[in-house]
């Protein structure tokens, strides 16, 4: 941001105003996930982006490799039975029709969402298409984030300290500096660890 690179004024919009103006051609790259090579074969009229500029000029990578390694993020929705649930059986028979490779291919290709079976991967669908095969490359190397109790104290923390960063970082305040951004990660840092011990110390007792 500071050099340029990127528009200031992307800090102040959502995901999907990002992703619009990359369909539109206004950015030459964005960080997505791999529905969207489902929706640039979508036409226009059914909710896709089939006959935009990207479509027609676009690929994917890898993220970039850093001196620790190469991560990407593994994310999605969970499936669950109530334990009032009064079909039990039945609700697990359905919970692992979802979880079939058959079913999880059938979702891919579907929604442009990669499966959560490796051995879906196997399927033509990945393996014949080299813009997916990048995505079946990513999840050697797929991350998600550790299960904590309390992300709901913590997550309005870093939404705060962050957007405070971008403030600073978009020269809100005048030139944005290595030290202020020092100082509010270290912020965040130190509001995220009073939540964190609270938590431990009510398990503790």
């Amino acid at each position: 941001m500071r050099k340029g690179l990127v528009p200031l004024k992307t800090l102040e919009l959502n995901t999907a105003q990002v992703s619009t103006n990359f369909v539109n051609g206004d950015y030459a790259m964005y960080f997505d996930t791999s529905h969207m090579l489902k929706y640039f074969h979508v036409p226009k009229e059914e909710g896709g982006f089939g006959d935009s500029v990207a479509s027609k000029n676009y690929d994917v990578a890898l993220f970039p490799k850093w001196p620790k390694g190469r991560y990407h993020f593994f994310g999605g929705s969970n499936l669950a039975i109530f334990k009032s649930t009064k079909h039990p059986k039945e609700a697990w028979r359905v919970l692992s029709y979802l979880c079939s490779k058959e079913a999880q291919i059938k979702y891919s290709q579907k929604t442009g969402f990669m499966p959560t079976r490796k051995d879906a991967f196997d399927d033509p669908y990945f393996e014949n298409d080299p813009k997916r095969k990048v995505f079946k490359e990513a999840t050697k190397y797929g991350k998600s984030y550790p299960c904590i109790p309390a992300w709901g104290p913590i997550e309005p923390i870093l939404t705060r300290r962050l957007g405070i960063l971008w403030d600073y970082v978009a020269g809100v305040y005048g030139p944005c500096s290595d030290k202020n951004i020092e100082e509010q990660i270290n912020l965040a840092v130190e509001e995220v660890n009073s939540v964190l011990s609270t938590v431990d110390t009510s398990k503790k007792k």
